[in-house]
């Protein structure tokens, strides 16, 4: 064999080699997307829960108390990133849920705190989010939603509080309760009052940067007489929001 052909086989070799190698080479991963959601507004709708107090409200009750909170949704939206589609929006984001937990101080057990502006219910709920497997992560995946204000009052009744073009023949006042600049939900004949404003720490604080124009709103399952009832034979023990909304802002 010539010298010519040898050089021609050698490189040959040398070239399939190489090509082995290559292909035996795991290909390169592009870097999984993280979202920022640091200032996004998100809003979650179907928010139930419970609401617990350490000490039963009484008509008059005058002791320091805390409220332990539990609220969840699985229909919440990114509102500044929009929904996420891996062709039409793949920087947007799949929010699976919430899940939300803390407790809240209350300067007393009175029955009447179940309506009106609280006087002093204060404290800080943890909120955990979950996005949709698949879609791209959070940089942050829970928030401190710190209330310094409830608002508490009554809504949709068959017309008997609440306009009559918007109501259901329930026969019945339901409770309704708000934290900062709510905007739905209000009594008939009354205005509902915004709370001090809440704040946001974490993930979804809003282009406010803090949450301050935060709201919740939420309605309870049980009606006003049934709560009122048990203001005077052995104390409201507990409340159940059956709906209601959050949104960060």
């Amino acid at each position: 064999m010539s010298i010519r052909k040898k050089l021609v086989a050698i490189g040959s070799t040398v070239a399939m080699a190489a090509g082995f190698t290559l292909a035996a080479m795991p290909a390169a991963h592009a870097a999984a997307i993280i979202h920022n959601v640091d200032n996004n507004s998100v809003t979650c709708n179907e928010a139930i829960g419970k609401v617990k107090f350490a000490v039963p409200l009484v008509l008059g009750g005058t002791t320091p108390n805390q409220v332990s909170i539990s609220i969840k949704s699985t229909d919440c939206t990114d509102n500044t990133a929009g929904v996420y589609d891996a062709t039409t929006n793949p920087s947007g984001n799949a929010i699976k849920g919430m899940s939300s937990k803390g407790v809240l101080n209350s300067t007393n057990n009175d029955c009447l705190g179940l309506q009106g502006l609280s006087a002093g219910t204060t404290g800080t709920i943890t909120v955990k989010w979950t996005t949709v497997s698949g879609a791209p992560k959070l940089n942050v995946t829970s928030s401190g939603f710190t209330v310094n204000q409830t608002w508490a009052g009554a809504f949709n009744d068959g017309g008997q509080t609440s306009a009559s073009v918007n109501s259901d023949g329930w026969g019945a006042s339901y409770g309704f309760f708000a934290v900062g600049g709510a905007g739905s939900g209000r009594v008939k004949g009354a205005t509902e009052q915004n709370t001090l404003n809440p704040s946001i720490s974490g993930a979804f604080r809003g282009p406010s940067g803090n949450g301050s124009n935060t709201k919740f709103e939420g309605a309870t399952r049980q009606s006003v007489g049934s709560a009122a009832a048990a203001c005077f034979s052995g104390g409201v023990k507990g409340i159940e929001f059956s709906i209601g909304g959050l949104t960060t802002n």
